[in-house]
């Protein structure tokens, strides 16, 4: 057995030795463990004392971090002064933990009398200011001359120390004042540079401060106070108060290159998420710590790898927490190539915080993976069968033409409120469209695609630009027939008498977008007599899948990016055609939800009318 590098001394006996887990044991006859682990961690100095008050006076303290609360919150104490306080600290930590563990009434039962006897010691001994005992005026209730001679001399010395400590506070305080009347001067200088300036006398600081500080405070002259909630004119960031302004300024500098030169709403929209995420993540560093301007709180691995297991446990699912880290590494992205001025961190650091974050994002593959599964699994049990689509459109077919008749006697609510969710059903049913592409369709694009077609086109093309994926696929387009658009017609015409203030397609009584269009679409989807309650998802995640399964390969790929889907996210490209070109993907479309048993039979529909050289309007 290699014998230990270090002797310790034993906290009982006050004896040096090499094994002191063995001296306790055979010398002391300590057997309970617990007690003897105390004892030797007490004797190597590994007392955790992180947790305890801060010793000096004035201080209010008391975290999780009173190591480093001392380095850099008391940085003017001598070094032989914070070793006393850190010494008397593990000895008053070691002795809560030896009378803590005998309230246990352990077995076997401790034989240790450290902490017996000093409860009322430590109740007059303060850790920095220790106080005079009262000794007896008579000396001769001391059986032994000595020890009242060293008790008094004790006595003596403490009210010294005493004295000292007040005189270096004293210092202390006038230090403080005089730092304070320097820096009004700079800045009383840099305001008026050619003026004079009062000087101030720093002699008579030390004697305000034998007064007490009132007098100090009310002479100097005060300061407005800054607002934390107009430091900064983001709206997401006036949610922060706590973070100081240099950081909030370098958050706004970052949103400045997130929103970068686009002005979309659905744009800002997102930003402005991420920026709420990033908020977020600095808030769980940061919690517990007092010193933010440096962003020193960064560089805490241990802090960033629980950052996704909170949000795990808050409800989020792996996906949202995948998003969440994304945004959080294009932050330290940014943060890593502009860092920001009053920042402390290593560069190092940095790459270390962007490596854990990496890893984080790695970890959660395979859950994410496994819960897009899942949800597909989900979709699919959710799935419209082909025949239900195909009569759908059937019925909507017959259906929409009515309710335009309606319409034009009488364009109340109600009536249009069906008429929209008959519309949005039949196109549903055809294309799979996402409700954004429905929703944000304006009668200018209506317009544009009339203006665009060419005699002996077989049908109209409305360019959608507004919609949820127009980054990565372009305006979303709609390819109707004659007959379809002939529908869309009618309605702009019923549309002008009404003349609403919007320049939507579909609208509310208040000239608004329609924001529950699936309520209406729902609702007609009953009033065909179809079971079940389908989500424009159910309409989408259907044609998607009968496309795969009947379609060839080439022709999926058309319809998919028709529809704007693509499994594929990470490939960015616009899909562009022209009316021919959309008419031969229409009959994909078809061809895709037509039912098993009309496969083999002709039911092509001819077109009922047929496009001229001479439009609406003309």
């Amino acid at each position: 057995m290699t014998p230990p590098k270090s002797h310790l001394c034993c906290p009982l006996c006050h004896c040096v030795f090499t094994y002191l887990g063995k001296h306790l044991r055979r010398a002391h006859g300590l057997q309970n463990q617990d007690e003897c682990k105390i004892l030797i961690n007490y004797a190597n100095g590994r007392i955790n004392i992180r947790s305890m008050p801060c010793p000096f006076d004035g201080c209010d303290y008391l975290s999780s971090r009173l190591d480093r609360h001392i380095e850099l919150a008391h940085p003017e104490v001598e070094v032989e002064r914070i070793s006393e306080a850190i010494s008397t600290l593990k000895y008053q930590a070691t002795i809560q933990r030896l009378k803590a563990l005998r309230e246990t009434n352990p077995d076997p039962p401790m034989l240790s009398c450290l902490e017996i006897g000093m409860e009322q010691e430590m109740e007059h001994v303060q850790l920095v200011l220790p106080k005079a005992e009262v000794v007896p005026e008579d000396p001769s209730s001391s059986s032994c001359t000595s020890c009242s001679e060293l008790i008094s001399k004790n006595v003596k010395l403490t009210n010294e120390l005493g004295d000292l400590r007040k005189k270096l506070r004293f210092q202390h305080r006038w230090a403080r004042r005089a730092r304070r009347a320097i820096n009004r001067l700079q800045e009383a200088l840099e305001k008026s540079p050619s003026g004079p300036v009062e000087p101030t006398d720093l002699d008579a600081l030390g004697d305000e401060g034998q007064h007490g500080s009132s007098s100090d405070e009310e002479a100097r002259p005060s300061k407005p106070k800054p607002n934390p909630a107009k430091r900064t004119s983001l709206s997401v960031l006036q949610q922060y108060p706590k973070f100081p302004p240099s950081i909030l300024q370098y958050i706004e500098d970052y949103w400045v290159h997130l929103k970068s030169c686009t002005g979309q709403k659905k744009h800002l929209e997102n930003q402005k998420s991420k920026l709420g995420r990033i908020m977020n993540f600095l808030t769980f560093m940061t919690e517990g710590r007092t010193i933010l301007q440096n962003w020193m709180f960064l560089p805490n691995i241990k802090r960033v790898n629980q950052w996704p297991e909170l949000l795990l446990n808050e409800g989020l699912v792996e996906t949202t927490v995948r998003a969440y880290l994304i945004n959080l590494s294009q932050f330290l992205g940014f943060f890593r190539d502009t860092p920001p001025s009053a920042s402390k961190v290593p560069k190092t650091a940095v790459f270390s915080v962007i490596r854990a974050v990496s890893a984080c994002i790695t970890k959660l593959r395979t859950p994410v993976v496994i819960r897009q599964i899942r949800i597909k699994k989900m979709k699919m049990s959710k799935a419209i069968p082909r025949e239900h689509l195909h009569l759908c459109k059937v019925l909507a077919r017959a259906r929409i033409p009515e309710i335009l008749d309606e319409l034009s006697n009488d364009p109340k609510p109600q009536t249009r409120r069906t008429f929209f969710g008959y519309l949005s059903v039949y196109i549903a049913s055809l294309y799979g469209h996402r409700t954004g592409v429905l929703k944000n369709m304006t009668v200018a694009e209506v317009d544009e695609a009339q203006m665009e077609a060419k005699p002996g086109d077989a049908g109209f093309v409305i360019n959608v630009k507004e919609h949820k994926t127009n980054r990565a696929f372009g305006p979303a387009q709609l390819y109707l027939t004659l007959e379809e658009f002939s529908w869309l017609e009618q309605w702009l015409i019923i549309r002008g008498k009404i003349n609403p203030s919007s320049d939507l397609v579909f609208f509310t009584e208040k000239n608004t977008r329609v924001e529950k269009l699936i309520c209406q679409m729902q609702t007609a989807w009953a009033d065909m007599g179809l079971p079940g309650i389908p989500t424009f998802t159910d309409f989408r995640t259907s044609i998607a899948t009968y496309a795969r399964n009947v379609l060839s390969p080439a022709s999926r790929a058309k319809v998919l990016k028709t529809m704007c889907h693509d499994t594929r996210t990470a490939e960015y490209y616009a899909l562009h055609l022209t009316a021919p070109q959309l008419a031969e993907i229409r009959d994909d479309f078809e061809l895709a939800i037509k039912p098993s048993h009309l496969m083999s039979s002709v039911t092509d529909e001819s077109p009922l009318l047929t496009l001229k050289s001479n439009r609406r309007g003309s």
